[in-house]
């Protein structure tokens, strides 16, 4: 029975040596800052080897950094351009929109002036002719002249001005012997354009006489 009971010793001593294990496991904490190994202490110590770079290293560096920066730029540049481009072309036709619209508020501004004055010069110029008809009906040819000159100056196209001028100069010519070659260089005139027209050759006649 002695056997036995050594048995039991050993049993309950391997028992109590567990639990002892398990208890200083259960309280041991994680301090691996404070673990850190000697070793490594001392490599962090040591100087750290930087490898000298050679001249065709160097230059492979500078030559990326160079071909970066280059990059860089030339992205700016045509972003740049796109922008200021984009900005030209929205000023170019903003402005060309004012001008259209300038232009036709000048045009509708010159076509009332025209009626205006197209109006005006209308109302003067029937005013001059009605007072050379007066001057013509009581034989002042020399007034008669005056009115139609300013007449044919409002209108100087118009046919009607024209022969009533040339039979003023006329007449003033067969009777005051006035305005003879102004008579003449006038019907002549008015005979190229109308060389069948039957007041213009009776004029002539009157000329000749």
């Amino acid at each position: 029975m002695a056997g036995e009971g050594s048995i039991m010793h050993m049993i309950t001593t391997l028992r109590n040596n567990k639990y002892l294990l398990r208890r200083k496991r259960m309280f041991k904490k994680d301090r691996s800052f404070l673990n850190t190994k000697k070793e490594d202490y001392k490599a962090a110590e040591g100087k750290i080897d930087i490898r000298k770079l050679s001249k065709e290293e160097l230059l492979a560096i500078k030559n990326s950094v160079i071909k970066s920066r280059r990059s860089q730029l030339l992205r700016t540049l045509l972003i740049t351009s796109l922008v200021l481009g984009s900005i030209i072309i929205l000023v170019l036709r903003i402005s060309n929109k004012l001008e259209k619209e300038r232009l036709e508020q000048v045009k509708i501004i010159e076509e009332r002036v025209s009626k205006d004055n197209l109006t005006q010069n209308t109302t003067q110029y029937n005013y001059f002719v009605k007072e050379g008809d007066l001057w013509v009906t009581k034989g002042n040819w020399d007034n008669a002249v005056f009115e139609y000159k300013i007449a044919q100056k409002i209108f100087p196209q118009k046919p009607e001005i024209n022969y009533k001028l040339a039979l003023a100069y006329v007449y003033n010519c067969s009777n005051f012997n006035q305005d003879c070659d102004k008579g003449k260089k006038l019907l002549d005139s008015l005979l190229l354009v109308m060389p069948n027209n039957a007041d213009l050759l009776e004029l002539k006649l009157v000329l000749e006489e």
